[in-house]
């Protein structure tokens, strides 16, 4: 066997290069993980934003359900002939949280009142009581509750005087 000095020092697995395979050089790494950082920051980003606005949707879902369940006390509790909380001319102090039974505990830093009431009066709601209520006594109650970061909101409700008894024509 003769063997020359080249075959020696070439590893008999070792595989030839073809022409054009030389590999990646710096340059070219380095493009790759500047493109994989911008598309990395751009992401992250958008989690970032993503996590923001559930966290701000949250809060809106919480305020309306609030809102909407506070509503709902306030309406059955002042028009139970029971509750005697229906107060001609009242005010929105009167039908206060302590007045509605309406348990704020689960709802930490939310608030919710009645903060308006007007009056109906020759088929409109007007803002002053004249004294003497129109027959229906039907009040137009404006409960607003806040979230903890004081985004609010409104919503209107209609009570009627639980011990109205309409007369009718001709009776």
């Amino acid at each position: 066997m003769n063997r020359t000095r080249a075959n020696l020092r070439r590893s008999p697995h070792a595989c030839p290069r073809a022409s054009g395979q030389a590999g990646d050089t710096l340059v070219e790494l380095l493009i790759a993980l500047t493109i994989i950082a911008i598309a990395a920051s751009a992401l992250m980003g958008m989690l970032t934003e993503a996590l923001a606005a559930s966290g701000e949707h949250r809060t809106l879902a919480v305020l309306d359900t609030i809102l909407r369940s506070y509503a709902e006390s306030a309406k059955s509790e002042i028009e139970a002939q029971s509750s005697h909380l229906y107060t001609q001319c009242a005010n929105g102090s009167q039908y206060n949280a302590s007045a509605i039974n309406f348990d704020m505990a689960p709802y930490s830093g939310y608030t919710a009142s009645v903060t308006n009431v007007e009056y109906l009066d020759n088929g409109s709601f007007q803002p002053t009581c004249s004294g003497v209520e129109p027959a229906p006594g039907v009040q137009l109650l404006t409960i607003t509750a806040t979230a903890p970061n004081q985004v609010s909101d409104s919503l209107q409700i209609v009570v009627r005087n639980p011990n109205y008894v309409p007369s009718y024509a001709g009776s």
